[in-house]
């Protein structure tokens, strides 16, 4: 999944968190604004960095879980729903680029791409039929 050199760099970067912790526990760092400011920006940044990366791997563990789920199934009958397998897949990659659900979009992305223009229009009365008659 994570290319193993971006793993590390990650890993590298969340190994700062504990000691800028300590650092803004210092009594002497606390008697100046400015490093309390900076250090508690860095704070803010390797937190947000570690509830990420923690979210990614619990999504990669869910999509293994699955994967191995599906090649140990020997029955048809014990087979897991490849929509259920594919639908765990969706939710790891939604979690990780910040959706809540399958569909759903980061609170900071916009509704629209850029250069695109107007939003599709809706399906007309033949399209939706042809939907209601396949399913």
């Amino acid at each position: 999944m994570l290319p193993e050199k971006l793993r590390t760099r990650i890993e590298e970067t969340l190994a700062r968190l504990p000691e800028v912790e300590a650092q803004l526990e210092d009594p002497a760092v606390l008697a100046d604004p400015q490093a309390v400011q900076r250090l508690g920006k860095q704070h803010a940044e390797l937190s947000e960095l570690k509830d990420l990366y923690t979210r990614y791997q619990q999504a990669e563990q869910s999509l293994h879980e699955a994967q191995e789920i599906l090649e140990t199934s020997e029955d048809a009958d014990d087979a897991p729903d490849v929509e259920v397998v594919a639908f765990v897949q969706a939710f790891g990659h939604h979690d990780d680029i910040g959706g809540a659900v399958p569909g759903s979009m980061p609170s900071h992305a916009s509704g629209r791409r850029r250069g695109r223009g107007a939003p599709s229009a809706p399906p007309t009365s033949c399209q939706r039929n042809a939907t209601l008659t396949s399913a």
